[in-house]
């Protein structure tokens, strides 16, 4: 029978109404489900027809619209919207613009935007579709999905979900704050107490460094800590040059347990120090400033049609989509404009409490932004490394205009720090022609924690490793390096294991991402009826070394990968994921369909051992883009930051 009406089901709660609705306002004969992704697919299995949207996502150009967002996001923010000034100038504070504090996680809310209203005109193109049913406790997705069938003859019906499910969904979010909140108590006790043993030390150079509880993990089978900045705290520690003083950051309710169960001592909580601004009369009074302006500002905004006319992106027009989100920068305490300025007086105070002569700045375009800012206002140097990949393909991280950078004649501009560490030669001249980098300013070091593999590759043998997991000898080893925060991870996941089952004599690793949990690889296992070992402790530069295989959607492991001389797969069936570049592409195995990863991965397994040619591809990738893996890249680092020191008196 002919399906005119379409149903979005996009997450749990539209499930949960739906359930309610079926044989009510929902006809199963003439609906076809459209799920966003395959989490809550095994409902609709058994009640009617559905399709998955992520699976339908590979027929549009995703790079392109992330161009496009891109080319948005360094134009939007310098037009002139109200009272002749730009977003950015709006958004002044202390003389800086709030506006790059948050600049990352709007171009992902605008990219995730944009990307769902192609995916819904991609869907209903050339389909005979009457009508679209859409719930509306996601004002947000209404907006999407009407938007996406401007000027269609399509009718959008917005079925009201059920009162007590919003009830319920009510106390569960309520719920959910009392146990989110519980560790940041925690947390605040914690660095109460640590704070009062933690002292600047005028003999030596007082260093400030951020570092994440979200990517805590195993470093080798007796060594747990954060990757980015494990070597670096251990080098400086070593002499009696440095007094670091390390603040522990937790994104989420998940990375601050983490934090509370792993980082001991010398690690200062952020959630102290944030507790700390509700009692400071001079904070509380600029921020109180600031929350006054900013609700007459966005109420001048929201009447603006400059405003709603320069958040056009390619046709597509972006406030009615995002305004709940937009909204949010401004009145929400946290991950807002008000957040944001909290962050970067934090970082002031914490500068001037402690002395400090210098910032080390491990993500200076996410979690260490506020720091960069703080460490300029306080006269005080910094110095930032390479966070992660940084890819031709556009996105957020070290992608900027010149306008971005130059345009304004004060310090409104966006702040890079004095000097950036990166791993090598292909990501420094990245940052020079799609960031619009100081060539001066950047300098080659390679990457720190792979010292942590040059020194216990001798440790590490497949027969130790197979004995210790229990795998019997003579299997191949392939290891998949899991991302379940990307969209595509399902779809990805569940064709490897597909391709794997029919092999003989090969054993699964699953290594998941510091920050994820099981369910998505080990419901997918479960239902494949797959064993595999899973975990997100193992030693990863053991199971690299000893591995017949490592395969993985957009890692920075693909790069670690092949560094240690191991074959790779990048499985790209959504998203093209054009991250790596030119050389690398060399080296690395892309499957861009389901059909042909099974015989790549025969083929990698059984067929095609690494040959001299592809030995001779791989030492060329490790100079670009590694420098050298010499156990040296930490003292190089430090060496920089010497160098910074030195320069600032």
């Amino acid at each position: 029978m002919k399906k005119d009406t379409y149903i979005f089901v996009r997450n749990e709660f539209n499930l949960n109404a739906i359930k309610k609705l079926i044989g009510n306002k929902i006809n199963l004969s003439s609906s076809l489900f459209v799920l966003w992704n395959n989490s809550i697919e095994p409902y609709f299995r058994d009640i009617g027809d559905y399709i998955l949207l992520e699976e339908h996502s590979g027929k549009y150009d995703l790079y392109e619209n992330r161009k496009r967002t891109m080319d948005f996001i360094k134009t939007f923010p310098h037009q002139k919207i109200l009272d002749g000034k730009s977003f950015v100038e709006l958004l002044e504070y202390e003389g800086y613009s709030l506006w790059w504090l948050v600049r990352q996680g709007f171009v992902g809310h605008c990219m995730r935007a944009i990307k769902e209203i192609i995916a819904v005109k991609s869907l209903i193109q050339n389909k005979k579709i009457s009508k679209i049913l859409v719930l509306d406790n996601d004002s947000e997705f209404v907006a999407i999905v009407k938007e996406a069938v401007k000027s269609l003859k399509i009718k959008v019906e917005i079925i009201d979900g059920n009162n007590n499910l919003k009830k319920n969904n009510y106390l569960k979010n309520k719920k959910e704050l009392v146990l989110n909140y519980l560790p940041r108590f925690i947390r605040v006790f914690q660095g109460f107490f640590r704070s009062l043993r933690t002292k600047n030390n005028p003999q030596v150079k007082n260093i400030i460094m951020v570092t994440q509880s979200h990517v805590w993990t195993s470093l080798t089978e007796n060594i747990r800590g954060d990757p980015n900045s494990y070597t670096i705290l251990r080098e400086m520690a070593k002499g009696e040059k440095y007094n670091v003083i390390p603040i522990d950051l937790a994104l989420n309710k998940d990375a601050a347990w983490r934090g509370i169960k792993e980082k001991k001592k010398p690690f200062l909580p952020f959630d102290y120090f944030i507790f700390k601004t509700f009692f400071d009369p001079s904070i509380r009074k600029n921020l109180n400033f600031l929350r006054i302006r900013l609700n007459k500002l966005f109420e001048s905004l929201d009447k603006s049609v400059a405003f709603k006319k320069a958040l056009t992106c390619n046709n597509i027009g972006l406030y009615d989509i995002l305004k709940p989100q937009i909204r949010n920068y401004f009145f929400n305490k946290f991950d807002s404009f008000i957040g944001a300025a909290r962050n970067f007086e934090i970082g002031r105070k914490l500068m001037k409490d402690y002395s400090v002569d210098g910032a080390i700045c491990l993500d200076e375009n996410g979690t260490s932004r506020f720091l960069v800012f703080a460490s300029d206002s306080c006269k005080i140097p910094s110095v930032g490394l390479q966070h992660g990949i940084i890819p031709p393909l556009p996105g957020p991280s070290y992608n900027y205009s010149k306008k971005d950078l130059h345009s304004y004649k004060n310090n409104l501009n966006c702040l890079l720090t004095d000097r950036t560490a990166v791993f090598g030669n292909h990501f420094r001249n990245l940052l020079v022609k799609c960031g619009n980098y100081d060539p001066d300013k950047i300098i080659v070091t390679g990457q720190p924690r792979m010292d942590i593999s040059f020194e216990q590759k001798g440790n590490y043998t497949k027969k130790n490793l197979y004995k210790k997991l229990g795998i019997k000898s003579g299997k191949k080893l392939v290891v998949y390096s899991s991302q379940s925060f990307l969209e595509e991870s399902g779809t990805a996941f569940s064709a490897f294991v597909k391709a794997l089952k029919p092999l003989k004599d090969v054993k699964l690793i699953v290594k998941l991402h510091p920050s994820e949990n099981l369910p998505l690889c080990k419901n997918l296992l479960k239902k494949f009826k797959y064993d595999a070992i899973i975990s997100k402790y193992l030693d990863l530069y053991e199971i690299f070394i000893c591995s017949d295989l490592m395969v993985s959607i957009q890692s920075t492991v693909i790069l670690e990968a092949l560094a240690l001389e191991k074959q790779v797969i990048q499985l790209n069936l959504t998203e093209k994921h054009e991250v790596f570049g030119e050389l690398a592409s060399k080296c690395i195995n892309m499957v861009t369909s389901e059909s042909e990863l099974k015989n790549e991965i025969n083929n990698i397994l059984y067929k095609m051992p690494l040959n001299k040619k592809s030995s001779k591809e791989r030492k060329k990738f490790i100079s670009e883009y590694y420098y050298k893996i010499d156990g040296n890249s930490t003292k190089r680092f430090i060496g920089l930051v010497d160098s910074v020191l030195a320069e600032n008196g």
